[in-house]
């Protein structure tokens, strides 16, 4: 394997392996036993998940693979550089912004 292509498949699961850090059931399932490469007989249709593991497969499919036509491709894919790290920070702001909203919500404070 090249230089490149072990770069690549080394980072695509690292962030595989941070987007399911909370489902580690699902790590297993996605990575190979000794979670160097991506089981891809994994698929979303063959594991028949509940939404949330359904929806969290498809993203690291999306990491994996790519994404084809879609917005999630064009994010990860296609943005300049600038506009992509701009893409990232906004996800960590709105990050915030949702921890705050949801403390709220459990606080009861939302209608005062």
């Amino acid at each position: 394997m090249s230089e490149l292509s072990d770069v690549n498949r080394i980072m695509r699961i690292d962030v595989i392996k941070i987007l399911l850090k909370h489902h580690p059931v699902l790590i297993d399932m996605l990575l190979t036993q000794d979670h160097e490469n991506f089981n891809v007989e994994a698929t979303p249709e063959k594991l028949d998940l509940n939404d949330r593991g359904d929806m969290l497969v498809r993203l690291a499919w999306d990491f994996w693979n790519g994404a084809g036509d879609s917005e999630f491709d064009s994010l990860l894919n296609q943005l300049a550089q600038d506009d992509f790290e701009a893409f990232a920070e906004a996800v960590a702001l709105y990050s915030k912004l949702r921890r705050k909203v949801m403390a709220i919500y459990a606080s009861g404070a939302e209608n005062d």
